[in-house]
């Protein structure tokens, strides 16, 4: 499995530098920011869409902005994570134009990254986020579930 953190950090690094080789900045910018609140939402739906076997789709109940794509197109890239992080902006932003806005609109700067060993997905969100209970008892399952005890 992916080791989480360090994709999120390497996407937040990608992003933000793709963002700023697009001058002039806005006056509104605003840095890219890991959001470990909107984490456990990002796993979660990642989870939704290994358990519906091969459809991908959204979570519309969500005001997020949210990309999803298959994690077998970047296989290669399973223990890479700045690799990795490049390869899913790129994969967007050589994508439907919606989800090239998406990654370049700078009002949504705070951002999480999940990857399981069949998807990927990406939220973005105008403003810090705030899991749910829900969000957070299933995140918390998940973790005892996938992440490795030291």
């Amino acid at each position: 499995m992916v080791e989480l953190r360090a994709l999120n950090y390497a996407y937040v690094r990608e992003l933000s530098r793709r963002r700023l080789l697009r001058q002039p900045l806005p006056q509104s910018y605003q840095p890219v920011q890991y959001d470990s609140l909107l984490l456990p939402g990002t796993v979660l739906h990642n989870q939704r869409l290994v358990t519906a076997n091969g459809a991908l789709f959204h979570d519309l109940r969500q005001p997020h902005a949210e990309l999803c794509g298959y994690f077998s197109d970047l296989m290669r890239y399973r223990n890479q994570p700045v690799q990795l992080a490049h390869a899913i902006w790129q994969m967007f932003d050589d994508s439907k134009k919606g989800h090239k806005e998406i990654q370049h609109d700078h009002q949504y700067a705070y951002v999480s990254v999940s990857c399981s060993d069949t998807y990927f997905v990406v939220r973005l969100d105008r403003h810090p986020s705030t899991p749910t209970h829900a969000e957070r008892e299933g995140y918390s399952n998940w973790q005892r579930q996938h992440v490795p005890v030291p």
